[in-house]
């Protein structure tokens, strides 16, 4: 799997990126400015059979932590006690109603 970020300018995400490429530009980031908006969009693809789920909502960090908390619950509430992941947890229809989802779209 793999995973990026992407932030609502190409200037910004390159700036990123750069960052990432260079570790010692850092410290710079704590002085860049914030831009963009708190919007959030994940596509998800299966590689092998092309299947595709995407979502999007407002609220980024908000949103994390709330799906972030309903993954837990769900994993101290599981019968497994093996590692598991938020598919073997949640279905789209359990995610849909989470505050800052405004779609859940498989297909």
């Amino acid at each position: 799997m793999r995973s990026y970020l992407a932030l609502d300018d190409r200037v910004s995400t390159a700036g990123l990126a750069l960052v990432g490429r260079f570790p010692v530009l850092r410290p710079a980031l704590t002085r860049a400015p914030h831009r963009g908006s708190d919007r959030w969009n994940i596509v998800v693809r299966n590689r092998t059979t092309g299947q595709q789920a995407t979502a999007h909502g407002a609220g980024q960090s908000a949103t994390t932590g709330e799906l972030a908390a309903r993954a837990a619950v769900a994993a101290a509430t599981s019968p497994s006690s093996g590692s598991v992941t938020v598919a073997d947890l949640a279905t789209p229809d359990d995610l849909r109603p989470t505050p800052g989802v405004s779609e859940i779209v498989v297909g």
